[in-house]
């Protein structure tokens, strides 16, 4: 599983920045709302992946099955 450090920079490499660090000091081309977005989609991003790291070591344990992993992983667990 990545990082949130790399989560955060990868994220920010996909919307043309060099780093996180960069879309949270861009303040001439951002206001404070654009930022909230960005910090928002970043935490998206790191709930999917540590609901992806949940199923796979219940899955691993043989506690569940698959039908309990996409469940578990279902984008509507996500808080919007």
């Amino acid at each position: 599983m990545k990082t949130l450090e790399q989560i955060k920079n990868d994220y920010a490499v996909s919307k043309g920045y060099d780093n996180f660090c960069d879309i949270i000091f861009d303040f001439d081309g951002m206001n404070i709302h654009e930022v909230s977005e960005h910090i928002d989609e970043v935490m998206k991003i790191y709930a999917m992946e540590c609901l992806k790291r949940a199923s796979e070591n219940l899955l691993n344990s043989g506690f569940f099955t698959i039908e309990a992993d996409k469940v578990i992983t279902n984008e509507n667990n996500i808080i919007k």
